[in-house]
């Protein structure tokens, strides 16, 4: 966990997420962020975003915990630290990649989070960090590597990105203005 990871490694591994997200959902869609969208050539972690292209504002899927057990038992991830508990390490989830997939209308509850608001049909992300690994027969070099998953909603992509693509500098300056 402590080797930097390639930029050829991290490319392999996004592209066989993106691979196991389309077989979920046709309208599944994924970026490689963090430091490899910054252009750096190693990184420490892998930083993959997700989101529904198809889903209209005030619609919401859950999209985490399928998306995390089709990775899991795809391989791609061997260890889940964060993220929903059914899913966590040692627990076996569910195999109906299928189940909790179908669009609903967002719960009229604010929410809080890091100090900001998030109003009743507003977007909503939520995150998994993992230990996953791209075997060498895949195009990796066989090491674990630290993974983390995000989903968001379509409306809060740039937002998203924004954040989970920028550096510790300008996040930290974000999140604590003088």
């Amino acid at each position: 966990l402590s080797q930097e990871i390639p930029r050829s490694e991290a490319v392999a591994f996004a592209q066989r997420a993106r691979a196991v997200a389309q077989e979920i959902s046709c309208n599944l869609q994924m970026e490689l962020c963090g430091s490899f969208r910054r252009g750096r050539e190693r990184a420490g972690d892998i930083d993959l975003m997700f989101w529904d292209a198809s889903l209209r504002p005030g619609e919401r899927r859950e999209l985490l915990g399928p998306l995390i057990r089709a990775l899991k038992k795809d391989g791609l991830l061997t260890h889940i630290l964060t993220g929903p508990a059914e899913e966590r390490s040692c627990s076996s989830g569910k195999d109906n990649v299928e189940e909790d997939s179908k669009p609903r209308k967002l719960e009229a509850k604010p929410n809080r989070w890091g100090g900001v608001a998030i109003f009743p049909g507003e977007q909503t992300s939520s995150c998994c960090m993992a230990i996953g690994m791209l075997p060498k027969e895949r195009g990796g070099l066989g090491i674990h590597r630290r993974v983390d998953v995000r989903v968001c909603h379509p409306s809060a992509l740039p937002f998203q990105l924004l954040h989970f693509s920028s550096g510790k500098e300008f996040n930290q300056a974000y999140l604590n203005p003088t």
